[in-house]
């Protein structure tokens, strides 16, 4: 994540969608430990930045910005997190952060993306959603 460039927020809540945790822990707890431990390091990093923009994969309805964050340790899969610049909230206007778990690492980020896109689609529960890349 690039401290740099983007806005630093203070503590914004890092979310799992409601009526999956239990899918995306289980799918967590079957990573390896480095995998697992880096997980948690991404989600406290989510608290103060957003994902790098090398990681971006696109836009729903002008609202979810979605990524596959690559994560450190662990080259089998990354890390789905989608943005919703709507709920944006205090005074930094933080956007409201959904992480949706591990997906396995694809041949290149354009495969990654297409199954991030799937996943964020169920977890947000979003019908015929407009896509923008």
């Amino acid at each position: 994540m690039h401290h740099d460039i983007y806005t630093r927020y203070v503590n914004r809540e890092v979310h799992e969608p409601e009526d999956f945790e239990d899918e995306i822990f289980e799918a967590i707890m079957r990573l390896s430990e480095s995998c697992r431990e880096n997980i948690l390091r991404l989600d406290t990093e989510l608290c103060e930045n957003d994902p790098d923009a090398d990681e971006r994969c696109g836009v729903y309805d002008l609202r979810y910005e979605v990524f596959a964050m690559a994560i450190p340790g662990c080259g089998s899969h990354r890390l789905i997190v989608s943005l919703d610049h709507q709920a944006a909230t205090g005074a930094a206007k933080q956007p409201g952060a959904m992480m949706h778990g591990p997906i396995p690492q694809g041949a290149n980020l354009a495969a990654c993306c297409q199954a991030a896109r799937k996943l964020v689609r169920k977890h947000r529960g979003l019908i015929n959603p407009a896509w923008e890349s």
